[in-house]
């Protein structure tokens, strides 16, 4: 089965069942992310360091790891993006939107 998941700022998910590759911290199963979005959401000092094109990012909410590569032994931590990432234990603000910086609380 497919999945496909589009959101506003054009972060994708893609084929879940293609790779199956853990995070390096956790082991949870990652999601599949575009380079482009983790380009945009890390901060400045580490946007050098995006190398390659398949990122994962780590569902699980107790992690501190954000995107990884397993390929290039790359990890990016909470600390290393620009914005909380919403489903993160302590994001705040929790973004709906990162774009136009909606939050889950305004949307409520």
């Amino acid at each position: 089965m497919k999945v496909i998941d589009e959101c506003c700022c054009e972060c994708i998910t893609q084929n879940l069942n293609r790779t199956k590759a853990s995070c390096p911290v956790c082991n949870n199963e990652g999601v599949t992310v575009s380079r482009i979005t983790v380009e945009h959401l890390v901060t400045d000092d580490y946007r050098n360091a995006v190398d390659g094109d398949q990122y994962k990012i780590c569902m699980n909410e107790d992690c501190d790891v954000i995107y990884y590569n397993l390929d290039k032994e790359i990890k990016f931590l909470k600390d290393q993006v620009r914005v909380p990432i919403w489903f993160k234990k302590d994001a705040d603000p929790k973004y709906a939107c990162y774009c136009s910086k909606v939050t889950e609380d305004q949307v409520i």
